[in-house]
């Protein structure tokens, strides 16, 4: 996010694995799929929602409580195509040696999310804005595959001084959550 210079935890933990161990990982096939949403979208579709909120009678709101959002549609990338993404860019800047992931051992899940790994990067998490868009909020931001080549991975990169593990583990002090 241009505003407050803060990027998802997931991509870059997975980077930092990737430049660590010399290989991009995802869990088991890496097919899971998980719906996401540019915080700028999500501002605008709360201003949506409260918008029609306002203009709606109460009974029918308690009829129908929930409303999702996502960017994504029906076009979520798979773990395994954003571990490909991470692959083929490190590979191209000359950071690791082979751009195919592989499957991320479970005993390196340490260096990821650890007990939680499975949970984070290895289960389906899908929703659709379909009553977001039936009120006329769409996505504007990029798509999370351009914004992890375009944003996210240059960003990772200038964050750990162009090493992946130039400074080592930061905390959740910097942009990048390490």
């Amino acid at each position: 996010n241009p505003k407050h210079k803060r990027i998802t935890i997931q991509i870059p933990t997975l980077t930092r694995f990737a430049l660590k161990n010399g290989y991009a990982a995802h869990v088991g096939t890496g097919a899971p799929v998980e719906s996401n949403i540019h915080v700028l979208d999500l501002a605008r579709a709360y201003l949506v929602l409260l918008h029609h909120l306002e203009a709606t009678p109460s009974a029918t709101t308690l009829a129908n409580l929930y409303y999702f959002c996502e960017s994504t549609d029906d076009a979520e990338p798979t773990w395994r195509e954003i571990a490909n993404l991470i692959g083929r860019s490190l590979h191209q800047a000359g950071l690791i040696r082979n751009a195919t992931p592989k499957q991320l051992p479970r005993e390196l899940y340490s260096d990821v999310f650890g007990p939680l790994t499975d949970a984070v990067i290895g289960l389906n998490s899908r929703s659709r804005a379909v009553r977001l868009r039936q009120l006329g909020w769409k996505p504007r931001e990029k798509d999370r595959r351009r914004s992890l080549v375009e944003d996210e991975l240059p960003e990772i990169l200038r964050d750990d001084d162009g090493g992946g593990v130039g400074r080592g583990f930061m905390g959740y002090r910097g942009t990048v959550a390490s």
